[in-house]
């Protein structure tokens, strides 16, 4: 699996690539790779993603991280996101 963050952000996978829909997933999944290894609590990821208009916006970083997580443990070889911390953690092979 492999994270590509110059230019637009793509995740390609032995599967072909993952299709990351939306401004938020893209930045909730940008968030997750620059900080990878590393948990990032809920609150950051929504005051990152939608600031002051966070109005449900708990919910939906659940949703995405159920979405990304299905998408992502379709490759055998790849990445995890655990639940850590009040927040997420991306955990990917060096």
């Amino acid at each position: 699996m492999e994270f590509r963050i110059l230019g637009p952000l793509t995740i390609e996978t032995s599967d072909g690539p993952v299709d990351l829909r939306g401004p938020k997933r893209r930045g909730l999944c940008a968030l997750l790779v620059v900080h990878a290894g590393q948990a990032i609590t809920v609150d950051r990821i929504v005051d990152a993603l939608w600031g002051d208009d966070a109005a449900g916006a708990a919910g939906t970083v659940q949703t995405y991280v159920s979405q990304l997580r299905k998408q992502l443990h379709a490759d055998a070889g790849g990445a995890t996101i655990t639940t850590d911390a009040g927040g997420y953690r991306l955990e990917v092979d060096p």
